[in-house]
């Protein structure tokens, strides 16, 4: 039988926002939201794509001659990118010396993968830290999401899966046998607006909420900053009420949306959508008391939400 494969898009080594320690954070690729404030766009198709950046291109031409489809060209002294005709072969990756163009997904075996996170292996010892899967969302990529888990395992490492909860059930399941530790996107408690934002209903979400509660691995609920005031404060209530019946929440993180992956959206060629809210300092303390109620809050002030 063949060695298990994931399809992610980076390694984050030396991760402190993503679980308890110092970790390393793998992303895998695929998702099946849309989140308009989504700040990992290039996870979200789970096929590959190129990311260009047209601000790092010096129109050396080596991209041009590398291209098999004509995609990319070098005329009078300019480089020019046809997204129409590219077949993300990436062939034309490596040969940029300015690294302006960059392949969005590889195939990664579990052992490489294995080997990668081990090797920062007493970091995690003597900061209490381990491995986090994130994405995109894990949960569509489940028998390489288990196996990986149950690698690290094995080799002593501590296992953190953040998940949006979107996915089979019975997946959820087999995973949570190799978990230590859930971090859950809770996003928008209103079923209609949360499929007008993430192009998808809660339903599932929250079923699969239950499940991780009732399979005593400990819960950090994130819920991200995306709404205006008002609304965010009336979603957040919504959260802490359904949070309070819950046992298994060891921590409520909030996510302030942020702005900074509208180059990522560039550079694959696709709008974005979302511009961040701006809390007051005071309104931002008011939500920030509202959580406080159900759980010890995380300073996640570097954190992103997918």
């Amino acid at each position: 039988m063949s060695e298990p494969e994931g399809f992610i898009t980076d390694i984050k080594r030396c991760a402190v926002h993503d679980g308890p320690g110092i970790r390393t954070t793998v992303f895998l690729k695929g998702c099946p939201m849309r989140c308009k404030w989504c700040h990992n766009p290039e996870t979200l198709n789970a096929s590959n794509a190129l990311m260009f950046f047209p601000r790092l291109c010096i129109s050396c031409g080596a991209c041009a001659g590398a291209c098999p489809t004509g995609a990319a060209r070098f005329t009078d002294g300019a480089v020019t990118f046809d997204r129409t005709l590219c077949t993300a072969c990436g062939k034309c990756v490596p040969v940029c010396p300015a690294d302006a163009r960059r392949l969005a997904g590889r195939y990664v075996s579990l052992s490489e993968l294995l080997e990668e996170v081990m090797r920062d292996s007493p970091f995690y010892r003597t900061s209490g830290g381990g491995v986090t899967l994130s994405g995109g969302e894990p949960l569509m990529q489940p028998a390489f999401t288990s196996a990986f888990f149950r690698a690290c395992k094995q080799g002593g490492l501590h296992t953190a899966l953040d998940t949006s909860g979107q996915g089979r059930g019975a997946d959820l399941e087999q995973i949570l046998d190799f978990t230590d530790l859930v971090l859950f996107d809770l996003k928008v408690m209103d079923t209609a607006l949360h499929k007008r934002l993430t192009g998808i209903g809660n339903e599932e979400i929250l079923s699969n909420l239950r499940l991780v509660d009732s399979s005593r691995v400990p819960i950090v609920v994130r819920a991200p900053l995306v709404l205006d005031f008002d609304a965010e404060l009336e979603n957040l209530h919504r959260i802490v009420d359904l949070v309070s019946s819950l046992q298994g929440v060891v921590g409520v993180e909030l996510l302030p949306a942020h702005n900074m992956a509208q180059h990522k959206y560039e550079a694959l060629g696709i709008p974005c959508e979302f511009s961040a809210p701006a809390y007051t300092d005071e309104q931002r303390r008011q939500l920030d008391d509202l959580v406080s109620r159900v759980g010890p809050q995380v300073d996640n002030s570097g954190a992103s939400d997918r």
